[in-house]
């Protein structure tokens, strides 16, 4: 067997090719399935959209606490969370899925449990737990920043008839730069 033709007795021929064909065919066809054969997820039921507003405990503690899902053209609910004592004001937390008959918000680690017109779950920690409600009531805004003063006004000025790059050192009473 010389170096040019060592490979051809390792590739198969005949029926065996055919086979080996086949076999990669069906094999690319199946690794494919999951995107031509995958069903579309669970739909999360429409009671869940809107408003929700209740409380989180931990501990001994409460906390204001609000919830809105929004459901997009495509299906989705987008989940999005109202806690001011962290300053935390509509913001977007993820997508809420449907998996086993369990709704939660896979993204943030929040189960969400549904019963009886009360929604239920934790939210980061598994002792920071809430209770929501559907509420019409609004949803509160995230506060204006205060006014920030101007500071001081100059106790002197000078020009100098050209920018100074140095920082003013005062000896003695008398300030240099």
């Amino acid at each position: 067997m010389n170096a040019t033709n060592w490979s051809a007795h390792l590739l198969p021929t005949g029926p065996v090719l055919r086979f080996s064909r086949g076999a990669a065919l069906l094999a690319a066809l199946l690794s494919f399935q999951p995107v031509f054969g995958e069903t579309a997820p669970p739909v999360v039921p429409a009671e869940i959209d809107g408003r929700w507003i209740g409380e989180a405990h931990q501990g001994p503690g409460a906390a204001f606490v609000a919830f809105e899902f929004q459901r997009r053209p495509d299906g989705r609910v987008l989940a999005r969370l109202w806690l001011p004592d962290i300053n935390t004001y509509g913001t977007p937390v993820g997508w809420v899925t449907l998996a086993d008959g369990k709704l939660a918000i896979r993204e943030y680690g929040i189960p969400l449990d549904l019963k009886d017109g009360v929604l239920t779950g934790n939210i980061y920690l598994p002792d920071l737990k809430f209770s929501v409600r559907r509420s019409a009531d609004p949803l509160p805004a995230e506060p204006e920043l205060p006014a920030v003063g101007t500071g001081p006004a100059a106790a002197w000025s000078y020009a100098a008839g050209a920018p100074l790059w140095a920082s003013p050192m005062v000896a003695d009473g008398v300030a240099y730069v």
